[in-house]
């Protein structure tokens, strides 16, 4: 059984806006499976689809044989206990310290009165200390986040995700504001994230990316999958028909 099973997924915006048409595909355990296509091509939708920040219009998701589409309230917030998500604009509290945004990720682990004061464990603490060493800021945990630089941003963003110690990691578009040096950064940390045996399933833009990190790519146009293999067997002819006849290489690799 794959780790996690998408079928027959459909997903339309009102008033009648398709965004993911009819796609099947399984991610096996420890891939890292970059999702790759033009804006609009339903890359975002699906990601956000598998842990149900939007809701599908019809198709099955199931994350380790758990359908995740018709999960109840109780259910699903056990199954997001297990996926982490990346935002590409990183959703940070940013008048918090980055401590208090990183130890957000367990937020579901305390009572509400507890999280509403701020009153975390001191184990909560050290851990989410030791998450900010991972991604290589201890030293920024008590400043702003707002005080940061897009790169520190989005590394306490991965630190958050860390403190769920998920299973499966979604990365909505996560290097796309950021220079080409510090988005090798954020991709080498997802890599490590990969190597100690954890999913990740991101989508990106940039090809040299997709194919220096990832283990598989999927191709959307027009919310079909177009592409579904190994990153390195994009050729010129797999490339124009992902992004099109008019999609110049240069600017996306």
């Amino acid at each position: 059984m794959a780790q996690l099973e998408i079928n027959n997924l459909t997903k339309i915006y009102p008033p009648d806006v398709l965004a993911l048409d009819d796609i099947s595909f399984e991610v096996e355990q420890g891939e890292f499976l970059v999702i790759i296509g033009l804006s609009g091509s339903g890359k975002s939708t699906l990601l956000r689809c598998i842990n149900r920040l939007i809701e599908p219009t019809e198709g099955s998701i199931k994350f380790e044989g758990k359908e995740v589409t018709t999960a109840s309230s109780k259910e699903l917030k056990a199954i997001r206990k297990e996926i982490a998500m990346v935002f590409q604009r990183f959703n940070l509290i940013e008048r918090s310290l980055v401590l208090t945004n990183v130890l957000t990720g367990q937020l579901g682990e305390l009572s509400f009165w507890r999280s509403m004061l701020g009153r975390f464990p001191e184990e909560m603490k050290q851990t989410a200390h030791e998450k900010l060493k991972t991604v290589g800021i201890p030293e920024q945990a008590f400043k702003r986040a707002d005080e940061l630089s897009g790169g520190q941003q989005q590394r306490v963003g991965i630190a958050r995700a860390l403190m769920q110690n998920p299973k499966l990691l979604l990365a909505d578009e996560p290097v796309s504001s950021l220079d080409p040096a510090t988005s090798g950064t954020i991709m080498d940390y997802l890599a490590e994230i990969n190597d100690q045996g954890k999913t990740v399933v991101t989508s990106l833009h940039f090809l040299d990316l997709v194919r220096k990190y990832g283990t598989r790519a999927i191709g959307l146009k027009g919310g079909k999958i177009v592409y579904d293999g190994h990153p390195k067997d994009i050729d010129d002819e797999k490339f124009k028909e992902v992004f099109g006849e008019e999609a110049e290489k240069v600017h996306i690799s």
